[in-house]
């Protein structure tokens, strides 16, 4: 498991793309840049090559100054069953690109911020590619989303 593998990094302002490729069989990114506050940016497919992973909850809780999620930043992770405070606390969150996350319809629903108020979204954007009965929601508090990519 990668389980609180930089949390509370605070000094952390970017993450290298293919940080994670050799990283196959782990199960569990629990909380893995949980208290990031200066974390900024992330690349496109950070976990395209992690396909084991099943629980994938608060991985980037309170990255404040994260300002947009890449397209097809979760891809690869179609085996996980919960995502529970993904994106909580992102006060500084604008943009989401499409496709953050492909997997087949009947998966589970994405939970951006657990315990929280739905702030902005319209009720019918989708951005999960390949959920063709799922709508996705952003939730998180009292932030705005200013940008939705839409695919």
């Amino acid at each position: 498991a990668c389980n609180s593998i930089f949390k509370d990094c605070t000094s952390l302002t970017e993450v290298p793309a293919g940080l994670f490729d050799g990283f196959t069989l782990v199960t569990a990114f629990n909380d893995a840049f949980n208290g990031c506050a200066s974390l900024t940016t992330l690349p496109a497919g950070l976990f395209a090559t992690n396909t084991a992973v099943t629980s994938f909850t608060n991985v980037f809780k309170g990255c404040t100054s994260l300002k947009s999620i890449p397209e097809g930043v979760l891809g690869g992770l179609s085996k996980v069953t919960s995502f529970s405070g993904l994106f909580a606390g992102c006060t500084g969150l604008e943009e989401i690109g499409a496709n953050i996350i492909s997997f087949a319809a009947n998966q589970c629903v994405i939970a951006l911020a657990t315990d929280q108020h739905v702030i902005a979204l319209a009720a019918t954007q989708r951005v999960i590619a390949g959920a063709s009965h799922q709508d996705f929601a952003i939730v998180g508090a009292h932030q705005v989303v200013t940008r939705l990519v839409a695919y």
